[in-house]
């Protein structure tokens, strides 16, 4: 069983957080449920991001069990392209919509997959401290 991971192996995504959120940053490692931090700076954000993932590796191996494997998050890895499959009806109702607005599909579900991951919520701090202690009720970790 592999639980020799260090928290310097996952890669760290950084979002800014809109003024009406509270400001600031929100760092998260993606390939480990539940860390997640906010920081006034990107560096603050990242620094706290990384002392909670290093408890929730720890955790992992005190636990005995293999924490999930790093992703690999390079720009050359996405090629702005991928296949959806959709119900036929859903297919119509865009393909219409489309057409009456007088753009192509392409760029119709493109305006709506922008518009709805720009309106979804990044998670507070009290969000994910609630999620660390349903995923690690045994854990030392603490909110700051």
């Amino acid at each position: 069983m592999d639980t020799a991971r260090t928290a310097g192996e996952y890669p760290v995504i950084i979002w800014q957080l809109a003024r009406e959120d509270g400001g600031g940053f929100f760092a998260q490692v993606i390939d480990v449920p539940g860390c997640g931090v906010q920081g006034q700076t990107p560096e603050a954000a990242v620094t706290e991001c990384r002392e909670a993932l290093a408890l929730i590796l720890q955790s992992y191996a005190e636990r005995g069990i293999s924490p999930p494997p790093p992703g690999v998050y390079e720009p050359s890895s996405y090629s702005g392209q991928f296949v959806l499959r959709i119900p036929k009806n859903l297919h119509q109702r865009l393909a219409l919509r489309a057409r009456g607005e007088g753009v192509s599909l392409n760029q119709l579900c493109l305006c709506l997959l922008s518009d709805g991951l720009a309106s979804m919520t990044v998670p507070t701090a009290a969000d994910l401290s609630a999620s660390l202690k349903s995923l690690y009720p045994e854990s030392k970790h603490t909110s700051r």
